[in-house]
């Protein structure tokens, strides 16, 4: 998984200066990633169908994302991700918890087909995993269709599972909410 006591550290830091934030989402994610690589689920590099699911995130999480497009990214990539959030914030705002489960909406940090801030995405994205692009695709394509689930690994689910715990219990970070709102918040759009 992750040192906790390390984490704890750069959790407090991060609080105080946000250089830190970036440390902290690399820190918790290292395990999943390298879960997921392990695993051999079938998620690689360009495919997507996950990008348009609805997403949770923590409040650091948010912190990490707007802290790594400001230092990372240069100004065209910004204010692109800065319409795409306004775009998808409009899209989502009247909707309900279930009408948001069941259409695609994209991720506002999804550009040419890659995640632009993979080295610091939610938890909830590093820990999203299939065994199968088959139903990956088929959600995609159908997001009513509840006659299937998406088959993943025990292991990944169990550390995913950990994870969340941990951030809940020791870092006392709350629940996560939904990612594309705290993200038009934060960019005081």
């Amino acid at each position: 998984m992750f040192n906790e006591k390390k984490v704890k550290a750069i959790y407090k830091k991060a609080n105080q200066d946000p250089r830190y934030r970036i440390q902290l989402s690399e820190k918790l994610l290292s395990g999943l990633t390298k879960e997921v690589k392990q695993e051999r689920a079938a998620c690689k590099s360009g495919c997507i169908h996950c990008c348009y699911l609805r997403v949770d995130a923590y409040g650091f999480e948010v912190d990490s994302i707007f802290t790594y497009i400001n230092s990372e990214m240069n100004n065209n990539t910004k204010n692109l991700i800065g319409e795409e959030i306004k775009q998808q914030f409009n899209v989502i705002k009247d909707l309900t918890i279930e009408q948001h489960h069941h259409i695609n909406v994209k991720c506002p940090m999804l550009i040419n087909e890659k995640c632009s801030v993979y080295p610091v995405r939610p938890i909830a994205c590093a820990s999203y995993h299939s065994m199968s692009e088959k139903y990956c695709k088929q959600s995609y394509d159908d997001p009513y269709d509840n006659s299937f689930g998406i088959p993943q690994s025990y292991r990944v689910e169990e550390l995913k599972i950990q994870t969340h715990r941990f951030i809940q219990e020791e870092l006392r970070a709350g629940e996560p909410k939904e990612l594309i709102t705290q993200l038009f918040s934060r960019y005081n759009l």
